[in-house]
């Protein structure tokens, strides 16, 4: 028997689909674990159960083998992503800083943008003190203003040892007309730093506009060191239970590339997990004659809804995230922070459901797990819309006892 998998890991569960060749078919669920590696490998051993087999035998009867995540997003969120250097043409040390007249709002709501407290809530995508200016210009032609500075470019390099950064972002003026400056710099940072991660503008975002282009390779490189250490051990802990193929990742416009080219386009995965979730509904849909659909994807976190019109989902050429402008096409999903996991506070006499989540653990009240502040799931528990026994597909019992008490507590005379 050969198996299809696809893999998508959540804030709270680590969910596996498999479609084995005889036709059948199955969906487990895992709570996620911290390091992700951890609850995509509980998804493997339950789906090993499944078919009764090993986790050696089913991994080895896999034909292709899928995997959504937002792990690249959640890094960049957390503000966890690398250490990471500019370099830049002399004068435009702050472009970044600068950015566009809305960059401290941008990806905000509506409701966000009126609290004052939210003004300067994004970082630049690489602090001040980390941008190192070299001298050099290209004109819009792609003709050589300034030469290079060599000598400038080693005291740079003597700077970006002495930094302690994990990785580096290259990105100069008009390097999409002539990349030859970007080039000659992004090989002196390897051949200084053969481990570093480099990251050249006009490889990741060759279009028109320095800021863009420089804030989308500036993340590129952040989540460099991070997103290849994540998809490496992923790699080594399926191929040590047998897996022969290789891993492919959805990208954010809801295609897929193998795990090696993600390691060093990082940036192109940023929406795979809501992406996948709009895929999967743009095939349900066409199953079932529908071309014109609302998506509505529902993690313990956040609550995704995307467009399909005429059959195709609807894209956007650039995202914003965590303030940055993102120069790479994805799929357009609309998220706010309400799933399943997100806890109900009174705040300021009003009563709020997310952005914060309880996660897979301590998790909700009604998991048993230590969790103390009730959320969706528990409502949807004392509502009856969710089941003590039935919940993940029957692999966890919810305390029908526990939630009510807590849901109950949470009343307008209570601040949080």
């Amino acid at each position: 028997m050969r198996f299809r998998v696809g893999t998508d890991v959540g804030g709270t569960f680590t969910d596996l689909w498999v479609y084995a060749d005889d036709g059948r078919q199955a969906v487990l669920k895992a709570p996620s674990t911290a390091d992700i590696i951890g609850g995509i490998l509980r998804a493997v051993d339950l789906a090993a159960d499944h078919f009764r087999l090993s986790a050696r035998e089913f991994c080895s009867s896999i034909d292709r083998f899928g995997h959504g995540t937002t792990a690249g997003l959640n890094a960049l969120l957390t503000s966890s992503a690398a250490r990471t250097a500019l370099i830049t043409t002399a004068g435009f040390r702050d472009t970044l800083e600068i950015g566009r007249l809305k960059r401290q709002l941008a990806g905000l709501t509506e409701l966000e943008i009126g609290d004052y407290r939210n003004r300067g809530r994004w970082p630049a995508a690489v602090p001040r003190q980390l941008v190192f200016e070299v001298g050099e210009r290209i004109d819009s032609a792609g003709e050589v203003v300034v030469p290079l500075d060599e000598a400038g470019l080693d005291r740079v390099m003597d700077r970006v040892a002495s930094a302690g950064v994990d990785a580096v972002a290259v990105a100069t003026l008009w390097s999409v007309a002539n990349p030859e400056h970007e080039r000659r710099i992004g090989a002196a940072v390897r051949a200084r730093f053969p481990e570093m991660f480099v990251s050249l503008s006009h490889q990741v975002a060759p279009s028109v506009g320095e800021y863009a282009r420089m804030s989308t390779t500036a993340v590129n490189a952040a989540l460099g060191p991070v997103m290849s250490a994540y998809l490496r051990r992923l790699d080594d802990a399926l191929r040590g239970l047998g897996l022969a193929v290789p891993v492919v990742v959805m990208t954010s416009e809801g295609g897929v590339v193998s795990a090696d080219v993600i390691s060093d386009q990082p940036v192109s995965v940023l929406m795979s997990g809501p992406a996948a979730g709009v895929i999967a509904c743009q095939g349900i849909g066409l199953r079932l004659g529908h071309e014109n659909l609302l998506t509505v994807d529902i993690g313990g976190t956040s609550f995704d809804v995307g467009t399909i019109a005429r059959g195709e989902p609807l894209m956007r050429g650039q995202l914003t995230v965590g303030g940055a402008d993102i120069q790479r096409p994805a799929i357009d999903v609309a998220t706010i922070g309400a799933g399943g996991g997100s806890i109900a506070r009174v705040r300021d006499g009003a009563l709020t459901v997310g952005p914060f989540s309880a996660g897979a653990r301590p998790g909700p009240v009604c998991y048993g797990r230590g969790g103390t502040e009730p959320t969706a799931t528990d409502a949807d528990l004392v509502l009856g819309v969710l089941g003590e026994e039935d919940f993940a597909g029957g692999t966890m019992r919810l305390d029908g006892e526990a939630a009510p008490q807590r849901s109950r507590s949470t009343s307008p005379t209570r601040s949080a």
